[in-house]
């Protein structure tokens, strides 16, 4: 099969990875191909990208790969997904458990926008030694922190009604359905959960799956911005890049994605 016909079974392009990975395969000037399909439909994005596969000279300019800033670019036209962890006072909110931490990152196809949303919660109650000890939070951390109920409706307005990818999402959405329930806001669907613990189970057939060993597996780099103790916000940093590394096969496209994670700023929750 000669190159051209392989790089047209590609098409037509669904999702803004393909997109990037075929400007990338085919070394294509990012903002030249930015200025030409910013307001294109994927149809004929995938009708352009043919055009320029039959007729290379229309990109005779400096190869360039999308500047990191760019990777949002089609951010209005994909779908909008939330990665959350929460940090607990147990393993139940049958038997009163509550939420200590929460935090969420919004991201547009599989790219991070930026924005999230983290808190610290008082659970109005005591954290046993067995929790204390997996996250490191305890009750005196918290005494000025607020109650769920005071964070309650921005978190839900945070998470909308997009899909929440979450590790283990049974134990995170049931806590947090709990909370939800308790200041009368809407539940999540199960529907909007993506759980990358059965992603893992099914793709990777590990024996133990919990980030640390998914992180060791993908040889992520542990000591860069990631807590020993649990924490939800280093957490959802962590399963942000497994996530990646689960559902994206072009190693070219998770290495931009993660170094676009802003390592800097995240500096100050370490």
């Amino acid at each position: 099969m000669s190159r051209d016909l392989a790089l047209k079974s590609d098409l037509p392009l669904h999702t803004f990875e393909e997109f990037i990975a075929l400007c990338m395969d085919l070394k294509w000037n990012w903002d030249l191909i930015r200025q030409q399909t910013v307001n294109m439909s994927w149809r004929n994005i995938s009708l352009y990208c043919e055009r320029l596969i039959k007729d290379s000279t229309v990109m005779a300019c400096t190869p360039q790969p999308p500047p990191l800033n760019d990777l949002v670019l089609f951010q209005s036209s994909l779908q909008r997904k939330v990665l959350l962890d929460v940090e607990t006072t147990g393993l139940s909110p049958s038997n009163g458990d509550r939420i200590i931490e929460v935090c969420a990152f919004e991201m547009y196809g599989d790219v991070l926008t930026g924005r999230y949303f983290y808190q610290r919660i008082n659970p109005e109650r005591a954290i046993p030694w067995r929790s204390q000890v997996i996250h490191g939070i305890s009750a005196e951390d918290l005494k000025d922190s607020p109650p769920f109920r005071d964070v309650a409706k921005d978190l839900r307005s945070f998470l909308n009604q997009d899909p929440l990818i979450i590790h283990n999402a049974a134990f995170d959405s049931r806590f947090l359905n709990s909370e939800f329930q308790q200041c009368d806001l809407a539940q999540i669907p199960t529907g909007n959960l993506v759980d990358t613990l059965k992603i893992a189970r099914k793709k990777l057939k590990l024996r133990n799956n919990k980030l640390s060993d998914l992180a060791l597996f993908f040889k992520l780099d542990m000591d860069r911005g990631v807590v020993r103790l649990h924490s939800a916000f280093w957490d959802v940093i962590l399963l942000y890049q497994i996530y990646i590394h689960l559902i994206i096969a072009d190693e070219g496209l998770r290495a931009l994605l993660i170094k676009a994670i802003p390592w800097e700023l995240l500096q100050a929750f370490k």
